[in-house]
C-alpha cells in the first residue's frame, strides 16, 4: 500500500507495510533525502512541526514554547542525506555528549 504523510502543508509519499499485528510500518527511507536544514528549522519554529491550526491546544503552545530552544538546538543536526547519514550521526552523538555533560553539571 501507499500512504501519504502532510507535513506543514507539504505531502510526502511513503510504502506502508503492516506488521503483525496489523499496525502500519512506515518505509521513509525514500522521504529522507528531501530533508533539508530550513524545513528542519522551520519545523522547530512551528507548534506541531506546522500542524493545521485548528488542532493545536493551549498545551501544544506552551510546551512549545517551553522546549523551542531544545528544538533549534536539534534542527542544527544536518540533515540524513549528507554523507550517508554520518554527519547526522556524529553531530547528534556529540550533541548528546553535550547535553549530558551539561546536565551533569548542573546536577
Amino acid at each position: 500500500k501507499e500512504g501519504e504523510l502532510m507535513e506543514g502543508g507539504e505531502t510526502h509519499t511513503a510504502d506502508v507495510r503492516v506488521d503483525y499485528q496489523g499496525d502500519p510500518i512506515l518505509n521513509l527511507e525514500e522521504d529522507l533525502g528531501t530533508v533539508t536544514w530550513g524545513h528542519q528549522f522551520r519545523q522547530a519554529m512551528n507548534v506541531n512541526g506546522g500542524g493545521p491550526l485548528e488542532e493545536q491546544t493551549i498545551t501544544d503552545c506552551v510546551l512549545h514554547f517551553l522546549s523551542i530552544g531544545w528544538k533549534l538546538l536539534a534542527a542544527f543536526i544536518p540533515p540524513p542525506h549528507l554523507l550517508g547519514g554520518w554527519a547526522c550521526f556524529s553531530v547528534a552523538l556529540c550533541m548528546v555528549g553535550f547535553t549530558t555533560a551539561i546536565i551533569g553539571d548542573l546536577a
